[in-house]
């Protein structure tokens, strides 16, 4: 971001700082861009209106009552002010678009190399939420294992047995890749070998050549489990007590290597900003009386009522698509089961919270839930309980979406609507500003048509908020019921 812009919107920037308590530099950018594109559309519709010879922002058209026409010198503060109280900026990942039709970056890295199951170019780290190429847990970055400890031989005394879940999976299977039991005690070692018939088990002598075993032993692997099964026939072999290791290779699907490569990769998702309209009537004699006989300024009623509309649009719209593309699915029945109160019951509302929570670090092996949106009954049950909800104390003015405090010391950020479901809750992730599964492309916040007034004497006045919205990663958000909520 060009720091001239920053400077040029600092006023307004340092206003939703002190507003939202520390915004950060890619919030801030944020900002300043979307207040450049609101500007630049303000100063079009000047230009279209002095070629009309009308001027929108210092004189009054002919049409218009003097004074009405307010809006243009008030938008940058209503845009200021949406996005010092708008919800959005709490639970998902909020970025600008320089025209209607923008694309969304995000950094990704992916593998450069087959790693076990990990093939080339399998997400590594992805921005907006899983690792998913290492769907099977880590993988260490090397192909022959060495002495990994096993558990000691079970069975009975002439038939020892080894059976152990070897770490670094999958396991290599080929007759180039044998697989070694050592007994710590004396080193002895019995090899089994990938043979076209099957798995042959033999010795392994001090040199370092193969000699026959005492009796038949028998393998068996599993090598995408790494389940394997060697069973000795006699107990000069091994026996039952024995501690040893396995020595194994690990399906690389290339030359081994001492160190793993990852690429960083620009990614982009186009997204399209889309109109969100509203329109504002009024009266002339009632704004005329108004601002006479009562001292009331229509205009900033009108800019406190428009900004509030706006933003309590954005963020429900949002929430509500969250509810239905949740990834993840949760129910709470608050029925009480016997021998314990229902305030004691009510705290396990808030253990299911958590259990959404570790569900979304589970599902996406990034960050644990940190937010939650409720209904009603959801947040009646959450001030209830005692010593783990903290109130934010006072708000707002919340005729949407807000934050009603914070649940065992800021762990889960409570958000209240009521525009959801009464019964209804929502689980999910927000990290930094591009760390979320869920994305809003601002390009115009609001902006307006000219003002009209016909002899009817009722002013028109038409809103629009240009913005777009894509959903990256579901995963990263549980939607939730509670059921029998509203016991009596």
């Amino acid at each position: 971001m060009n720091n001239v812009i920053l400077e040029a919107w600092k006023n307004k920037i340092n206003v939703v700082d002190n507003v939202r308590g520390g915004m950060s530099d890619d919030a801030k950018e944020t900002l300043a861009k979307v207040l450049t594109n609101t500007d630049n559309a303000l100063r079009d519709l000047k230009a279209i209106a002095t070629m009309k010879n009308e001027s929108v922002c210092r004189e009054t058209p002919s049409s218009q009552y003097a004074g009405i026409d307010w809006f243009p010198e008030h938008s940058i503060d209503m845009v200021s002010a949406i996005y010092a109280s708008q919800i959005i900026d709490d639970i998902v990942s909020v970025q600008s678009i320089d025209s209607p039709i923008g694309v969304i970056r995000f950094l990704q890295y992916v593998y450069g190399q087959n790693r076990g199951s990990a093939k080339r170019d399998d997400v590594a780290i992805d921005q907006w939420g899983a690792m998913t190429g290492v769907a099977n847990g880590n993988f260490v970055a090397r192909e022959r294992v060495t002495d990994e400890s096993v558990p000691a031989a079970t069975g009975s005394t002439n038939a020892a047995k080894l059976e152990v879940y070897v770490q670094q999976l999958p396991v290599k299977v080929d007759a180039d890749s044998h697989i070694d039991f050592k007994r710590i005690a004396d080193s002895k070692v019995i090899r089994a070998k990938k043979t076209a018939a099957g798995w042959e088990c033999v010795g392994i002598d001090a040199s370092g050549y193969e000699v026959a075993l005492a009796a038949t032993a028998t393998f068996s692997i599993d090598p995408e489990s790494g389940h394997m099964l060697l069973q000795c026939a006699s107990d000069s072999d091994f026996a039952a007590g024995d501690s040893c290791t396995v020595s194994y290779f690990q399906d690389l699907s290339n030359a081994p290597t001492d160190s793993m490569n990852l690429e960083l990769k620009l990614r982009t998702e186009m997204v399209k900003a889309v109109p969100h309209k509203i329109r504002a009537n009024f009266s002339f004699d009632a704004s005329y009386a108004l601002s006479k006989a009562h001292g009331i300024n229509v205009e900033e009623a009108l800019v406190n009522a428009a900004t509030a509309e706006i933003r309590q649009e954005r963020d429900n719209e949002v929430i509500d698509i969250l509810l239905r593309q949740a990834a993840n699915k949760s129910s709470w029945d608050r029925t009480v089961t016997a021998y314990i109160s229902q305030a004691d019951h009510d705290q396990s509302f808030l253990s299911e919270l958590f259990e959404c929570a570790s569900l979304i670090n589970f599902e996406t092996k990034r960050g644990f839930g940190n937010w939650v949106v409720v209904g009603r009954q959801g947040l009646n049950i959450i001030k209830s309980a005692q010593g783990r909800f903290k109130s934010a104390g006072a708000t707002l003015p919340n005729n949407g979406a807000f934050v009603a405090g914070t649940i065992d010391d800021g762990a889960l950020k409570v958000i209240y609507s009521p525009y959801v479901p009464q019964d209804a809750y929502l689980v999910g992730y927000k990290g930094s500003d591009m760390d979320a599964g869920f994305v809003v492309a601002d390009f115009l916040p609001i902006t307006k048509t000219d003002l009209v007034m016909l002899d009817d004497f009722v002013g028109r006045q038409g809103l629009v908020s240009y913005y777009g919205t894509k959903m990256v990663n579901p995963k990263m958000y549980v939607s939730g019921k509670i059921l029998n909520g509203n016991l009596h």
